[in-house]
This record gives C-alpha cells, sequence and structure tokens, in this order.
C-alpha cells in the first residue's frame, strides 16, 4: 500500500477524460493505499473527482494556474507536485499521457531524480513496480 498523488488536467470546468484514466491506474498503483487529486487552478473541477478513486482533493489556487492552459506553466506545476508529493509521503506521481501531462510530470521526475515512465496502460503493484506500455501503435506492449 502507497499514497499516490494525480495530476488532474482539466477543460471548461471538468476533469478531462484521460486524467479520470490516470485515477483509475492510480487506484491500482495505491494497492488499497489512499490516492490524492491535485487539481491546478481550476476548482469546479475538483468535486467529482471522489466519485474517480480520490480520497482526498487538492486545489492549488494561483493567479497564473487560473484560467491557463494545461502545462502552461510546466515548471511552477512541477514544483507544486514535488513538493505536495514530499509532503504526502507519496509513493508515486501519476497523471494524464497528454502533451502537458508528460511534460509535467517529466520535470517532476527530474526534480526528484526518479525515473518517468509515459503512456502506461497497465501496473502490477510490488516491491518493484511494474509497468505496461504499447509501442509502436499497439503492436508490441512493453
Amino acid at each position: 500500500m502507497t499514497t499516490v498523488l494525480v495530476l488532474v488536467t482539466t477543460s471548461d470546468g471538468a476533469p478531462d477524460e484521460v486524467a479520470l484514466q490516470a485515477l483509475a491506474l492510480a487506484g491500482q498503483v495505491a494497492a488499497g493505499g489512499e490516492v490524492h487529486a491535485l487539481v491546478l487552478g481550476d476548482e469546479a473541477a475538483a468535486g467529482a473527482l471522489g466519485a474517480w478513486g480520490a480520497a482526498k482533493v487538492h486545489v492549488a489556487r494561483h493567479a497564473a494556474l487560473s484560467g491557463s492552459a494545461p502545462g502552461a506553466a510546466p515548471d511552477a506545476a512541477a514544483r507544486i507536485i514535488d513538493e505536495l508529493a514530499d509532503r504526502l509521503g507519496a509513493g508515486a506521481v501519476v497523471g494524464p499521457g497528454t502533451e502537458p501531462g508528460n511534460t509535467i510530470l517529466a520535470r517532476v521526475a527530474a526534480r526528484a531524480g526518479l525515473p518517468f515512465a509515459a503512456n502506461c496502460t497497465a501496473v502490477a503493484p510490488g516491491a518493484a513496480l511494474s509497468v505496461t506500455r504499447p509501442r509502436w501503435g499497439g503492436g508490441l506492449l512493453e
């Protein structure tokens, strides 16, 4: 069991579909631990996340985060995620496999000095986390 932090990207006051998929994957990574969701600036999107598996929802509020496109301030977002993950004692950080999600989470991994795996579709928790991701249009699972 581990605590997992999930970056939830939003659009027009609602979580993006791929962010909801990341929440579902985070539940597998947590293996019975708590799943925390982080929404950057879009407070309206935070309310529905409990139904998707988030035990707790955090909203980062700052003028630079409000109304901006996801990933508009990736370094700032990475710092917020890094600090929250540290405070929570998160064993993993998960997010949507989109360009903004990957851009932000690559920076989070670099800040923490940890590996980054993009666009994973399955996970097997354990002492060493095992992830699966499609390659070459799904012709190979890595």
